[in-house]
């Protein structure tokens, strides 16, 4: 049963909310982030190349990314409850047949897509039902919620290792079948909030479908067809009315809106360019540490001090972000540019001390900038957009997660070295930064289009001819 409010509660039972979302992410995160553990084993085990090898993880990271759009309208028609507890379903399922897995192909479709598919249905969907419950007090929960992820790569960083000394790659898998349960039992904190509106919200809710049953008829491909017109006419208004169907679908999957929107270009490709950075830098950061002679131990424990690190940061954000008179798109782009600083500076810092102090910073400013990236979504699209808006930024995301590694272990291999690898990542970092300069400018633009538009439409109106008849004589 769903709770009913005249407005989002600003805390209460969304406190509780928050912590089922935290464990989602922490669950999710925490188990992807950990097949870079498994990969060494599965390498033993099928005897396959590194790059066939990888792509079982990198295809949980696009399944994951392609399907957040999807349940975002699935929670709209379903419900955010029941869409969860199916994905921690199909996740616990899943990995439950990866460890019965005989060939590398079985592993891409049950730990690749299956899985991917399972964190997909619960990844978003959670983050999405905590911007229902909080207004003001909303960066401090969002920060709160996405702190699960660094705390799950900590946490999974450390067990998964221990869960293969003990028991093998199958045996974790089993293990972590059982975990993503638990996803099943965060999402029962979900419970629906139905906002009851006031008679002017109503009022104002019945004029905008109006406008868009308007709008619909107006762009419906299809007329009615008499019945003496040929057949061929008749299959070819239902090839455009099916045509039409599949068009509205895929509207209110993705929202063809925001795409006019020259401000969602810019946020998508800093979020691509900042995602980016953040890949090489967790797939490359243990590799460059073992060649800068630190041992195996501590070069793995960066991972650990990674997850750590985006643990305090994102809730510290969101905290900062919550305060009076702060300037969350410039507060963007600093830890933007002062993570760029801290990965080129890591390049010089050939020691341990060195690269475990400037990669607490770097996921420190990591934290902040994921936590800030669905702030801005609400910020310049609206709380209604979020669901469409977090949905492309984790797109954009998944594309970075499949070019980051490539690009810089590509670079790597063709200089013999990291120095350029890292190079690029700090300057994609302080490049993501520099072009979200444009989104107050495309914002005006953007407002000064629609007031023109708006001028337009009522000069149009007001000066509509009229038709005057004076006696035998008919004029406009």
């Amino acid at each position: 049963m769903g709770v009913y409010t005249t407005k989002p509660p600003d805390g209460g039972w969304g406190w509780l909310v928050v912590a089922g979302t935290f464990i989602v992410y922490a669950l999710s995160s925490g188990s992807i982030m950990s097949f870079g553990v498994i990969y060494v084993a599965l390498l033993d085990a099928f005897g396959e190349s590194r790059a066939k090898t990888a792509l079982v993880g990198t295809l949980t990271y696009m399944v994951m990314a392609l399907v957040n759009p999807y349940t975002g309208a699935l929670s709209d028609r379903f419900g955010h409850r029941p869409v969860v507890v199916c994905g921690g379903v199909i996740a616990s399922v899943s990995l439950m047949l990866s460890s019965f897995s005989t060939s590398l192909t079985q592993m891409y479709i049950t730990f690749g897509v299956m899985t991917g598919l399972g964190y997909g249905c619960a990844h978003l969907v959670s983050l999405h039902i905590v911007s229902k419950y909080f207004t003001t007090k909303l960066p401090t929960a969002t920060g709160i919620a996405l702190s699960g992820s660094g705390f799950g790569i900590f946490l999974f960083s450390m067990v998964t290792q221990k869960l293969l000394d003990i028991y093998g790659w199958r045996g974790t898998l089993m293990v972590l079948s059982g975990m993503a349960l638990n996803i099943c039992v965060a999402g029962m904190l979900f419970r629906p909030l139905i906002v009851r509106n006031t008679e002017e919200d109503v009022a104002m809710l019945t004029e905008k479908r109006q406008e868009d049953r308007t709008e619909v008829e107006q762009r419906n491909f299809t007329t009615i067809t008499p019945i003496s017109l040929s057949v061929w006419t008749t299959k070819f208004a239902s090839i455009r009315r099916t045509a039409s169907q599949i068009y509205y679908f895929f509207d209110e999957v993705y929202c063809f809106s925001l795409l006019k929107l020259f401000q969602m270009y810019l946020l998508q490709l800093s979020v691509f360019l900042s995602w980016v950075a953040i890949m090489i830098m967790k797939g490359h950061v243990v590799k460059r540490a073992r060649e800068f002679g630190i041992g195996a131990f501590p070069a793995a424990s960066l991972v650990a001090v990674m997850g750590i690190s985006q643990t305090i940061g994102r809730p510290l954000a969101g905290i900062i972000a919550n305060q009076k008179g702060v300037n969350r798109l410039l507060f963007y782009q600093s830890s933007m540019a002062l993570s760029g600083g801290c990965m080129i500076a890591s390049i010089y810092a050939d020691s341990y001390p060195g690269q475990f102090v400037l990669v607490i910073f770097n996921d420190i400013f990591n934290g902040f900038t994921t936590t800030l990236m669905s702030v801005l979504c609400i910020q310049y699209f609206g709380v209604e957009k979020f669901k469409y808006t977090y949905s492309l930024s984790h797109t954009s995301i998944g594309l970075a997660m499949l070019v980051g590694p490539a690009l810089g272990g590509a670079i790597r291999d063709s200089t013999g070295a990291y120095v350029w690898t890292f190079y690029l990542g700090g300057f994609c970092f302080l490049f993501a930064a520099f072009i979200m300069c444009f989104m107050p400018i495309a914002g005006r633009c953007q407002a000064l289009n629609t007031d023109n538009d708006a001028m337009r439409t009522t000069t149009s109106v007001d000066h509509k001819p009229t038709l005057v008849i004076v006696e035998n004589e008919t004029s406009v």
